[in-house]
Parts: structure tokens; sequence; C-alpha cells
């Protein structure tokens, strides 16, 4: 048997330890931070060992303490460290912040194999502590919106600095599309790199089978509402034109973000009207949203990948979006295209898909689209690049 052979066989079994560390991760102070990398930490824990460490400062604590969570394969470790005041607070912070990922990294059950880090700033520095702490290599999944070309004209030679630091020590940069690929690379362009979509699961998103044609239409928006990005507004206001001419119309707005700027918008300017905003569903309830709805709207000036848009896709919705993430590696004949902020277009569009009924071999090319980002296909890249990676470390 090969040493790779080999390799490969050790990155298929749960005995293959994986660290996963995070810029972002749900913790107690911001529920919803980065869920969808927790998600990414529990899939795999399916089929490797995995623990997590995650380390927050949090105000009015006097002492550092720890949440554990266990499951079959899944260790979560999640620390809290006390904010100091006074003289020096800067210093004695980093040292309580040491400190507590010190004590963090001592409730590790076994030695890691390998580091499977999240967003490089601002953790960065974090990733490479703990790598050298522990003589582990690791890798870097990119899913930040820092890249944007608007994002990267406001950061500061010290945070550029930090964040090529951290993307050149890694064994591996991942990005979660390759538009976001081009993004990175345009940052550091000699990285070694590659490619690894967030999975999604085909056993809860997927199309409802519909007999009879429904007398209204819903529109569906799902995200955590950062205008800096999201342009929800924009996606409001297109809609308050599309029900002043089809009032069987409806728009269902999911977050697990801050609502209330959003809804003051709207009260505003009198657009309540077949408007409705869900807060913090459950991901099954979600994917149940996404069934009762027949097209999703984005309206976005950036994205990294947009997971909420291959689920739609799964789920076999009609689909408005802006050219940004995944959208611009999709077929264009299933999806529709409208120009950023143009809101006269995203109306005509809107009015557009209720006059034009999906039929059901549109949708089936839709969920075939989805296949690619299926959770088996993701598995199998994923094997490849954990041994490709060890094989390199082995040999050195």
């Amino acid at each position: 048997m090969s040493k790779f052979t080999l390799l490969f066989k050790m990155a298929t079994r749960k005995n293959l330890h994986i660290l996963v560390l995070s810029s972002w991760y749900p913790n107690v102070t911001a529920p919803a931070s980065g869920i969808f990398i927790q998600r990414f930490a529990k899939w795999i824990s399916k089929y490797f060992t995995v623990s997590v460490i995650f380390i927050k400062s949090r105000d009015g604590i006097d002492a550092s303490y720890f949440e554990e969570y266990h499951e079959d394969g899944f260790h979560e470790i999640i620390g809290y460290y006390p904010k100091p005041t006074g003289l020096f607070k800067g210093f004695k912070q980093i040292a309580i912040y040491k400190s507590t990922l010190d004590e963090a990294i001592k409730k590790l059950k076994s030695q890691p194999d390998l580091i499977h880090a999240h967003v490089s700033f601002p953790k960065g520095k974090e990733f490479e502590y703990v790598s050298k702490k522990l003589k582990v290599n690791f890798i870097i999944h990119e899913h930040s919106s820092d890249f944007s070309d608007y994002e990267q004209r406001r950061w500061t030679s010290l945070k550029k600095r930090l964040i090529v630091s951290t993307l050149k020590k890694a064994r591996l940069v991942i990005a979660v599309s390759p538009f976001l690929e081009k993004q990175i690379l345009k940052v550091e362009p000699h990285l070694v790199h590659t490619v690894l979509p967030l999975p999604v699961d085909l056993n809860l998103f997927y199309p409802e089978k519909r007999l009879v044609k429904r007398d209204h239409y819903t529109f569906i928006h799902v995200s955590g509402l950062d205008e800096k990005f999201k342009n929800v507004k924009g996606i409001v206001e297109a809609f308050s034109r599309v029900k002043k001419n089809y009032p069987q119309a409806f728009l269902k707005i999911i977050t697990d973000g801050e609502s209330e700027y959003l809804q003051h918008y709207i009260d505003e300017n009198e657009f309540t009207e077949g408007i409705e905003i869900i807060e913090n569903l459950t991901h099954e309830a979600v994917a149940q949203a996404y069934r009762d709805s027949d097209c999703f709207v984005l309206f976005s000036e950036f994205e990294t990948y947009s997971c909420v848009l291959i689920e739609a896709l799964s789920s076999g919705l009609q689909i408005i979006t802006t050219q940004v993430g995944i959208a611009h590696d999709l077929d264009q004949r299933i999806i529709q295209i409208v120009p950023r902020q143009d809101v006269h277009a995203l109306t005509t569009a809107m009015e557009n898909r209720i006059l034009t009924s999906t039929t059901d071999s549109n949708r089936k090319d839709l969920t075939n689209t989805a296949k690619q980002f299926a959770q088996n296909e993701v598995l199998e890249q994923l094997k490849i690049i954990y041994s490709n990676v060890l094989q390199r470390h082995d040999l050195e």
C-alpha cells in the first residue's frame, strides 16, 4: 500500500482528529455568529473526530469560564474571559486571552492531526499560535466579505499585513467559491489554494410536490440583513411596486440578524402590506419556508458564496439574484440576473416571475444544479484535501 493510499484511508476514518478554530462562531453574546461554521463542524464530525475551540471576551464577568458540549465525535469548547479595566488594560487583555486559550487547549481529549480554521481575520494570530503550540499544521477556509473590493479599500496597512501573514502560513487556503478565490488572490497571489463550497443537506432542502396551483405568490429572502451588503431595502421597495399591480404577491423575509432598522424603514414608507419579517427560525423551519414560497430574491452588493442561494436551488424555487458569489458560476438559463441597485430591473423581474410559472422540468434543472453542492460531493473533496495536506506534511 502506497503512503498516499494509507493517508487517504486515514482521512476517511473517524480517528482522524480535526481541530476547528474560527473567527466567527455561535456564543452567548452572538448566538447567530458563524452558525454555518458550527453546522459544518458538526457535519464533518460524522466522519472525523472534531474538536472546536472558540474564545470570546464577555462583559460583566470577573474570571474566565468554559462551556463544553459533547456528542459522538464532536467536542465543543467555548471559553469566555473578562474585559480588564484601568491602566494597561490592552496588555492585560492579551494576557487573559492567552491564558484562557491555553486552558481551552488543555481540555482537548487527544492530539489533533490537523487544524481546520475559518476566516483569517481577526483571529489569524490565534490560528498561528495554536498551530505552533500543538505542532500541527493549519488550513484556512475563507468565507469573509473582507475580500470584497469595497472592504479591501478600507483595510489599514496593519490589517492587510495580519491577513496576508496568516494566509501565507496556512498549508492551504480554501475559498468557498471560485469568485472569492479570485478576490483572495488579488490580495496575495502566491498561495496554495483551492475551492470547497459549503454543503447543502438535500434531505432537508428539497422541492415540494404541488398538485394544485396556488392563488398567491410568495417571494422569500433569507439573510442576516446586513444592509451594507444585502440591500434588503431595495427588495422591499421593489416588492412594494409589485404589490400594487399584483395583490396576490407576498414577501417573506427570514433573518437571524437585527431587523429593527428594516421594520422602521417599512413602517416609515408605508410598505407594510404583504411583507412579513420572521426571526430566528430553526434550520428545519427555514427549509419549510423555502418550500412554502415560489421565488427566492437576492439583491446583494457582495456575497462570498451565498449558501441561501444553494438552499433555494435545492428547494426548486425560481431565483432572482445579482451576480454575486456562486451566482457567477451558475447557468444563467435557470436563474435571473439583475443589476446591483437597479430597483426598476428587480421590480420587472419579480413581476415576470409571477407571470411565468415554474414547470416541473425547470424545477428539476434547479435541483440537479444544486447536487454539485450536496454533502456527499463536498465530503469527497474534503477527504482529498485532508489527505493531500497530511501527505505534504509527512513528506517534509
